[in-house]
Formats: C-alpha cells, sequence, structure tokens
C-alpha cells in the first residue's frame, strides 16, 4: 500500500476549513468533514479514488486533485506521487476557494 504524506501546508488547509466550521456550523459538520477527510485519504492509501490530472504540475511531477463532495459543494486536496511512490497531500481547500493556501 502506498504511504500517504499530508504536508504542513495541506495540514493548515484543513485545520482552516475546521476552524471556519467552528464558527460557523453545528457540531456534527465538523465530525462529518473530518471523517469524510480521513476516508478520502484512506482511501488514497488504499488506491482507490485517486483523483485527476491537475493543470498544475509540482517539479515535473503530475499534481493530482481529490474532490470530497459535501453539503453544496465541498473540499479538495491535491498531491502527486514521489519516486519512492508515496502519495504527497500538498494543499488542501475549500471548493468555492480560488487556490490552495
Amino acid at each position: 500500500m502506498p504511504q500517504v504524506i499530508v504536508t504542513e501546508k495541506a495540514r493548515q488547509g484543513i485545520n482552516r476549513c475546521l476552524a471556519f466550521l467552528e464558527n460557523n456550523s453545528a457540531g456534527y459538520v465538523i465530525n462529518d468533514v473530518k471523517n469524510a477527510i480521513a476516508d478520502s485519504l484512506d482511501n488514497l492509501e488504499k488506491g482507490l479514488g485517486t483523483g485527476f490530472i491537475s493543470d498544475e504540475e509540482e517539479e515535473d511531477d503530475f499534481l493530482y486533485e481529490v474532490i470530497i463532495p459535501y453539503g453544496d459543494s465541498g473540499y479538495e486536496y491535491c498531491y502527486f506521487i514521489d519516486a519512492l511512490g508515496r502519495y504527497i497531500a500538498v494543499g488542501f481547500k475549500h471548493q468555492k476557494e480560488n487556490d490552495y493556501y
């Protein structure tokens, strides 16, 4: 099974989205989103639902995007596969955001 590594930038994106939910949503929503994120990363590690190739590239590697549907839109994260076959998640955002911050 491939290893999934979540970079600090991706963790910050996850935490930013969860902080927004914490201030603006019911408690169950936060748990649902946390579970959806965890399930998506687990599926990635199992080789399921590997996303689609993005228009952007990371150091000559293809950058893949995975959509996590939730509510009216959802979330997405991007990753690339390094030379060791590890899946490196490099960004996370709400789908309505323009870019990974």
